[in-house]
């Protein structure tokens, strides 16, 4: 948790401790409150981006990759993953209206496009805030764990296209073919060390 791993950058700072601090004091008087304003909704919103940044710490795991490999990676299992990606979608391109109006009121801009999240502290706005701070990062997040997912998933293709060369060659009796077992072999090697130094998201039955 050196900040070699992207999320630890946030989650291990000041502001972030910070910010915690915060929304847990602001949560228990806007408990109280009876009546919905929109100032209330929009704080709402912020403590579910604030949760979905800490399932995502909850979801990350210690373990040696392969046998054989003796050095402990950090991972976060593929289903959690997809889920937290779901997740996340939810929370930041359902935005209510009304919570963007009081963001901009605050000199913060949401900015939605199919593959991205964009977070723009406005002029006049401060943007080392720990609202803005929490909201770039989370879009940051989002970013980082969608392209994961997709290496992921691209991965398991290659994975599972790897297996069935393997029992057509067995098959047909061409594995014996010098040609074909380096070229298979050489496969297996580069899926393993992409899987072993690079993959975040893992499938844990893999």
């Amino acid at each position: 948790r050196n900040g070699d791993f992207l999320l630890y950058r946030l989650t291990g700072s000041e502001i972030y401790a910070c910010l915690r601090e915060r929304l847990r004091s602001i949560s228990e008087t806007a408990q109280r409150l009876t009546v919905v304003t929109q100032e209330k909704l929009a704080f709402q919103w912020l403590v579910e981006v604030f949760q979905w940044v800490e399932e995502i710490e909850k979801a990350v795991t210690d373990y040696s990759s392969l046998d054989g490999y003796k050095r402990t990676r950090l991972f976060i299992d593929f289903n959690s993953a997809t889920r937290i990606l779901m997740k996340g979608e939810d929370i930041f391109f359902n935005i209510e209206d009304v919570t963007k109006e009081i963001l901009r009121a605050q000199k913060i801009s949401i900015r939605l496009t199919p593959q991205r999240i964009a977070v723009v502290v406005l002029k006049g706005g401060v943007a080392n805030s720990p609202g803005a701070h929490l909201l770039r990062w989370g879009a940051l997040l989002y970013g980082c764990i969608k392209s994961d997912v997709d290496r992921a998933e691209d991965w398991e293709h290659r994975a599972s296209t790897a297996i069935e060369t393997y029992k057509s060659f067995s098959l047909d009796g061409s594995i014996s073919h010098l040609g074909n077992a380096t070229r298979f072999r050489d496969n297996v090697e580069n899926l393993i060390d992409e899987a072993v130094n690079d993959l975040t998201i893992q499938n844990e039955e893999a």
